[in-house]
């Protein structure tokens, strides 16, 4: 049936298409902001338009209105079959935009004040959670993930994105450098694997060097002369040839068990589990370095205690590592519980199994080590110690204004970390050490199988927590100002066509 006012609207959006290509982008703004749409091809018409012309304008106030009918009228688009995962990879790419354009004045990002970042990588995930993807939606979807975490500091999980990016398009140049110069900046002098990371990194650029159309590629040429800097001669870099595949112990099934696991849940640290086989034999031998670069003049006793506070937090990490995986051994006999643990005990946990009074000691062993990494953070930027890591960082549930213009990234890493185990996705992370906390009284509502993926959950946050303080002191960023974070703009990716096919 003919409706006058969805024709009229249909040659409005048109008119506007017309005059974004003539360059008048505010014109075509202004004819389409204040009409309302009656049907969905229309209102996607619309909101493409809208977020286009924040995109070329670089107005974030246009911007975010677009964004704003995106979120508003999701429930009506989600209604049609197939277009959840292009639906959320937009909102992904507009909050990836929001990221740049907040800060497009700015020298830094203001790490602390900005949500953005999280939005748009809780978008990304809702997108490769579905189960049958276009390889396009995956890759844009694994490469805004890598974007995001990379701008948020956490470079390490940005590698583990852009490693699943190339799986689907080896030749992506783009993913291809933003990868080489994270390898890069994390081959750090106290590596053990050092040589072959930037081996690794080499490789890459190689790669990156068959799909490039100009043999005189200026970006190939900046990247190869900063690896050439790292201090390792050219033919070194050149080397060919895969990590070697180490087999894995056999002295015993427990340690063959305690080494396939760490390996398969990236719990060992210092691996860098995103490119290719490293030997598991230096799995645990993450240091400082003391070096100049990482001792400031007079500030060796800083150093002593960095030192001693990173080693404690290894070794505490290792202990309640081993008694999570040992838990875990399903072929390994636990009866020496019975000695370790109180006769009490014993009796307040009779309707548990000895494996939740073991697992509950790993969790709440892991769980301190948030508290244990505030001593580190204290001394490294001079402050006194609160006495936990929420009182570092938090005033009730705002962040304190002191940490609002730090510019390091790994300390914002360890940031994000934590407050998604206390505030964000992974809340219930605090809750469940709050229950073990107050003690067997509780415990009969805890439910095992929860608490030992929250288990395996912590651990893995907090090898990354660690590894990013040790990144923190190796790149002195209490001394550096200058980080340089990918600032991706993203067009919005039409959904109109796939709706009208439907």
């Amino acid at each position: 049936m003919y409706n006058p006012f969805v024709e009229s609207f249909a040659v409005q959006i048109k008119t506007a298409r017309s005059l974004m290509e003539e360059g008048q982008y505010q014109q075509a703004f202004d004819l389409i902001v204040d009409k309302e749409v009656q049907v969905l091809p229309d209102l996607l018409g619309k909101i493409e338009c809208m977020i286009d012309i924040g995109f070329i304008l670089r107005d974030e106030k246009i911007l975010r209105y677009g964004l704003y009918l995106l979120e508003k009228h999701g429930s009506e688009v989600l209604e049609v079959p197939d277009l959840g995962p292009l639906y959320f990879l937009n909102l992904g790419h507009q909050y990836s935009n929001m990221v740049t354009l907040s800060s497009f004045e700015n020298e830094y990002y203001g790490f602390f004040c900005r949500t953005e970042q999280t939005k748009a990588r809780q978008y990304y995930e809702k997108v490769l959670r579905y189960g049958s993807i276009s390889s396009r939606v995956e890759f844009e979807a694994h490469k805004g993930l890598g974007q995001m975490y990379q701008s948020s500091g956490r470079g390490l999980e940005a590698l583990a994105s852009y490693q699943k990016a190339l799986k689907i398009n080896p030749l992506s140049r783009e993913i291809l450098h933003e990868k080489i110069r994270l390898m890069k900046e994390y081959a750090l002098p106290s590596q053990p694997n050092r040589t072959e990371f930037l081996q690794e990194a080499w490789a890459l650029l190689e790669k990156s060097s068959l799909s490039r159309e100009d043999d005189d590629d200026q970006e190939d040429v900046i990247i190869k002369n900063r690896l050439l800097d790292s201090g390792l001669k050219r033919e070194i870099l050149e080397t060919p040839g895969e990590y070697p595949l180490h087999s894995f112990p056999s002295r015993s099934k427990e340690e063959y068990f305690y080494t396939n696991f760490c390996l398969k849940n990236q719990l060992y640290l210092n691996l860098c589990t995103f490119c290719r086989k490293c030997d598991f034999s230096k799995g645990d031998t993450l240091g400082l370095s003391s070096s100049n670069l990482t001792i400031r003049k007079g500030q060796k006793n800083r150093f002593v205690r960095l030192n001693k506070y990173f080693n404690l937090l290894q070794d505490k990490y290792a202990t309640g590592r081993y008694l999570l995986l040992d838990t875990l051994n399903p072929e390994h006999d636990k009866q020496y519980l019975d000695r370790s643990a109180g006769e009490s005990d014993l009796k307040s946990i009779s309707v548990k199994s000895r494996n939740f009074f073991q697992l509950s000691s790993a969790y709440l062993t892991g769980w301190s080590l948030w508290d244990d990494a505030a001593e580190f953070i204290s001394v490294f930027w001079g402050m006194e110690n609160p006495g936990s890591l929420r009182s570092l960082f938090y005033t009730g549930t705002s962040v304190k204004s002191v940490w609002h213009q730090n510019r390091s990234p790994s300390l914002h890493a360890v940031f994000e970390l934590y407050s998604e185990c206390i505030l964000g996705s992974k809340q219930r992370m605090e809750k469940m050490a709050l229950a073990l906390e107050n003690g067997p009284a509780q415990w009969t509502e805890v439910d095992y199988e929860e608490l030992k993926d929250l288990c395996l959950d912590l651990y893995f946050q907090l090898n990354l927590m660690i590894q990013y303080l040790g990144i923190m002191h190796e790149r002195n960023e209490s001394a550096t100002d200058y980080w340089d974070f990918p600032r991706p703009l993203y067009n919005f990716v039409s959904l109109n066509e796939d709706n009208k096919s439907k």
